[in-house]
């Protein structure tokens, strides 16, 4: 019986020590368990809710700003050009031969273009454009490379030539400073060599090849001329015009290369520019200024998400419609996200800004819809590496 009490005491003792020891070890467990769950770290926002986060902040001023491309009269930083980049914020300045004398200069300029745009507000840096189709379309000749036209380009049916010419093109533009072109062509059978093609078959695979080159060097391309002009009538340099084509043959040939462009590319990589001809099968406006077209077609049907930019507005096929204070109010409210207004004389470019900036503090437009085009500008400028969300807008 002794030995059974010593025995049943040892039992006794050894579960204490072994439940003392579960104990334990269940505590530590658990302790580690809630180590482990304070040291989880949260998920960050997406980019796109902190890109939106971050545009929202911004002040008014400097996001209409951002969607204002504009022309500067000369060939230094003067004090237009200061005003325009660092008092209206511009988000993009496009050169032609009269701010272009030779190669240093272009680099000094765009320099200091970009400094002023650095200097001031939000520091968001600049697009800065030329138009280097090649053939007959290219600035400064003696000292930008000019790649072909399209039509010779197109006639050799290979679009892996085309790609090492947007690439080269690329590569030459970037060296100068710039970081967009406005350019490829994707109209079918445009005058002036300017188109690869008559059809979607001919034209297609070389945009394609075209942007594929752009992108492959982080250069800023836009196709042109949605939704096509190369059946026009009357230059919209000039003058308004109508291209009375039905729907279904705009679908199926002229709007085609675009669609298929937008259906295959990073929304973020190119723009797609809107001239300003009128498409009565759509609508009876300039299609610069086209709800149907901008919003109905190329946002809501066709899916794009990236930017919108308009042709020159001092052209002849919008002033002979729109006064300045009405036209770039027009355009934003039907879907453009950037206007481009190249004229040497500032005027037209403050009067625009200034009055889409009234506009929205009236309610005529909605501040969301500014919002909306400057998180497309400012993803496309992350894109080509000009911009960084989360190093340059002092975002963590």
């Amino acid at each position: 019986m002794g030995k059974n009490k010593k025995l049943l005491r040892f039992k006794d003792y050894g579960l204490y020590i072994f439940s003392l020891c579960f104990l334990f070890l269940l505590v530590g467990c658990k302790q580690e368990a809630a180590s482990q769950a304070v040291t989880v770290p949260v998920a960050k926002p997406s980019y796109e809710k902190r890109l939106a986060d971050y545009v929202d902040k911004l002040p008014l001023e400097e996001k209409v700003g951002q969607m204002m491309f504009v022309g500067i009269p000369g060939t230094e930083y003067d004090a237009t050009a200061k005003k325009l980049v660092e008092e209206c914020h511009a988000g993009g300045v496009i050169h032609f031969d009269r701010n272009l004398s030779e190669g240093a200069q272009v680099q000094a300029l765009n320099s200091a273009l970009q400094a002023g745009a650095k200097s001031t507000g939000a520091k968001i840096p600049l697009f800065i454009s030329v138009d280097q189709e090649g053939g007959q379309v290219a600035r400064m000749r003696d000292t930008l490379l000019v790649a072909p036209s399209a039509a010779s380009l197109g006639a050799q049916g290979q679009p892996a030539v085309v790609r090492e010419w947007a690439v080269k093109t690329a590569q030459n533009l970037k060296s100068y400073g710039f970081n967009t072109n406005f350019a490829p062509v994707a109209d079918l059978g445009l005058t002036a060599q300017r188109s690869y093609g008559n059809t979607p078959a001919e034209v297609i695979p070389m945009v394609e090849a075209a942007m594929d080159g752009y992108r492959a060097e982080r250069l800023m391309c836009s196709i042109k001329h949605f939704p096509g002009i190369g059946k026009m009538q009357v230059d919209p340099h000039y003058d308004t015009s109508a291209i009375n084509v039905d729907k279904a043959e705009l679908e199926s040939n002229d709007m085609l290369p675009f669609l298929t462009m937008v259906n295959k590319k990073i929304p973020a990589s190119y723009m797609i520019m809107v001239s300003h001809p009128v498409y009565p099968a759509f609508d009876q406006e300039p299609a610069s200024v086209s709800k149907v077209l901008l919003t109905d077609v190329l946002r809501t049907e066709w899916q794009y998400n990236g930017i919108i930019i308009t042709d020159d507005m001092a052209m002849g096929g919008l002033t002979s419609v729109y006064s300045q204070k009405e036209m770039g109010v027009k355009a934003v409210a039907a879907g453009e996200d950037m206007l481009l207004s190249c004229s040497s004389d500032p005027t037209m470019s403050y009067t625009i800004y200034n009055s889409v900036l009234e506009a929205v503090r009236q309610g005529k437009l909605s501040e969301a819809k500014i919002n909306a085009s400057v998180v497309r500008i400012l993803a496309a400028k992350e894109a080509i590496g000009i911009w960084h969300l989360d190093t340059d807008s002092g975002i963590k």
